[in-house]
């Protein structure tokens, strides 16, 4: 029967022998072999030099991070007066959208006055102009193009032309420049971005945000890449609480476009940070930052694959639309003071010379402590793990066997302690020696490890003797075994593969052995103040002899405490004993 040995014990046990200890042979200290003496004080002398070249980085980093978080504090404030003026652009439009609401037609006169009244260009810098687009049907087209000219709109026209279901010429659009003239007629549903910008507004009764477009105001001089946002106008007192309702009572839109340049020039003057310091801003349509989608660029000269460490960028979501705003600052970058980085590493340079000769004895005194802690670790490894497998030794498992007993009293949580040994392993062993064995060995506590949670522990005993921890298992005793059950078979399974073993022979051709064997699992359960190591270390080995005798490759439960019945599981078939 196997015993598992307690802490006093199993140090006696692990404890060598004192005629067995040999002592390491005496050298010459190094500091008396000149060409060594040598070669310490040179990687003395490069060491202290890397930490000044390191402390001088430290510094310059820190430099670098406060002019960071100002430079991402400034970020952070474009981004706010940008998100600030979409939401006075919405509440501008929304006033605009309760005028239609308040009245049952609204006539060219009346927009113009309302445009005058609101003064919309001081409330709203940057602005471009408000308009008016009716949703017209086809069938509707003739009586609404009669209507306009009743109302001495002279010269209507829309465009593109082209046979439409439906059609959104901008109607009505203030101030009357000529740049705002060119869009007079154009229908927005007949651009696909346009036309889902208004789409979306009128599905969801909110202020919607174009993608990237080129307006119609432009006239070939300084382009700009254009958006436009818009607000839905439905029947007075109409239901719109659904999308099929809203669809049904839309009457048009109201709309302000916007040319990129002048709509941030109207946000951020000259766009300084604080201290005069340039700040560069790139503002891309949608999270795909490309060529492609760039709205806005406040310095277009720069190229574009720049690298700088002032990098920043901020998402503005707006009716589900991202605008993707990217922050860099080359030009504060080139005017970062450096100085005090400089200061550090002329002084670090002079200390490490004069501490020289003091860098040589703290040099060799870390040695010896380095030295020192890898022999304790090395001492420590040996004293609890398995020299082959690197499994936890029995003194180990003892460890935490108690802890285990101990957490299960507090908590009332149950456990399993499994006791395993290979089947036919001897045979192995005799027909190809004890290498080959090894192999195998390293083998089956690769698999069990693979089988249990990281909490759990695997430990070998000697020869072909494992044991597997369970910790932590359920609290009600039905659910609790049917883990432990659930892991052992899983471990027979996983044992019970076939195990290929390449070994080499020295003098003769590598060779692979292909060897099966099977494992008898006993597995103790046990929980709260009736738990007791050494009881449950027996009652797992009495089950693990009777896997043995009724046929092997099995597992067979017992519990602590009970009367000496188990439950008998095979990893085919589960069976009561």
């Amino acid at each position: 029967m196997t015993r598992l040995p307690s802490s006093a014990s199993t140090s006696s046990n692990l404890a060598p022998a004192r005629s067995g200890v040999q002592r390491p042979a005496r050298t010459t200290p190094w500091f008396r072999d000149r060409p060594i003496r040598v070669a310490v004080a040179t990687a003395t002398l490069t060491l202290g030099l890397l930490f000044s070249f390191l402390a001088a980085r430290e510094v310059k980093e820190m430099i670098e991070g406060q002019v960071y978080e100002q430079f991402a504090f400034g970020a952070d404030q474009v981004t706010l007066k940008i998100r600030e003026r979409l939401t006075a652009y919405t509440v501008f439009l929304q006033g605009a959208q309760g005028l239609f609401a308040a009245s049952d037609k609204v006539e060219p006169q009346e927009w113009r006055t309302y445009f005058s009244t609101v003064q919309a260009s001081d409330f709203v810098p940057g602005f471009e102009g408000i308009g008016y687009i009716p949703l017209v049907a086809a069938q509707r087209l003739p009586s609404f193009l009669a209507e306009l000219r009743r109302e001495a709109v002279d010269g209507f026209v829309i465009y593109p032309p082209g046979k439409r279901n439906f059609y959104a010429p901008i109607t009505y659009l203030e101030p009357e420049t000529e740049r705002n003239q060119r869009a007079i007629g154009f229908d927005m549903l007949s651009e696909p971005v346009r036309r889902a910008a208004l789409e979306r507004a009128c599905d969801t009764g909110e202020a919607a945000l174009s993608g990237k477009v080129i307006l119609q105001q432009e006239d070939g001089a300084d382009l700009q890449a254009g958006s436009f946002m818009c607000v839905p106008i439905y029947r007075t007192g109409a239901r719109t609480t659904t999308v099929e309702q809203r669809r049904a009572e839309l009457l048009g839109w109201i709309y302000s476009p916007y040319r990129m340049g002048d709509l941030m020039a109207g946000i951020v003057s000259d766009w300084e940070l604080s201290g005069g310091k340039l700040l560069d801003l790139r503002i891309y349509d949608t999270d795909k930052i490309s060529p492609n989608n760039l709205l806005f660029d406040s310095r277009p000269g720069r190229n574009m694959g720049t690298a700088s460490f002032l990098h920043q960028e901020r998402v503005i979501t707006f009716d589900d639309r991202q605008w993707v705003l990217v922050f860099t600052g080359d030009m504060v970058e080139a005017s970062i003071p450096y100085l005090p980085a400089w200061a550090t590493l002329v002084a670090g340079v002079i200390i490490t010379f004069l501490l020289f000769g003091m860098l040589l004895v703290i040099y060799r005194r870390s040695d010896d402590l380095e030295v020192t802690e890898g022999l304790a670790e090395q001492i420590h490894d040996l004293a609890f793990h398995d020299s082959l497998t690197r499994l936890p030794n029995r003194r180990l498992l003892h460890d935490r066997l108690e802890m285990a007993v101990a957490s299960s009293k507090r908590t009332g949580a149950h456990a399993a302690l499994m006791l395993l040994d290979l089947d036919n392993f001897k045979p192995l062993n005799d027909a190809h020696g004890h290498e080959v064995g090894d192999l195998l060995l390293i083998e089956a506590a690769e698999r069990l490890q693979k089988c249990v949670r990281q909490v759990d522990t695997v430990s070998r005993l000697g020869g072909d003797e494992f044991v597997v921890l369970l910790a932590d298992l359920n609290h009600e005793e039905p659910v609790a075994q049917h883990e432990a059950v659930a892991v052992a078979e899983k471990i027979c399974s996983a044992l019970a593969m076939p195990y290929y073993l390449k070994w080499d022979r020295r003098g003769l051709r590598p060779e692979t052995i292909t060897h099966r064997c099977s494992a008898s699992v006993g597995v103790a359960m046990f929980c709260g103040e009736e738990a007791d190591e050494s009881k449950i270390i027996n009652l797992a080995d009495q089950s693990m002899y009777r896997a043995k005798k009724r046929g092997r490759n099995r597992v067979v439960v017992s519990w602590d405490g009970d009367s000496g019945e188990a439950a008998d599981f095979s990893p085919r078939s589960a069976t009561t004993a």
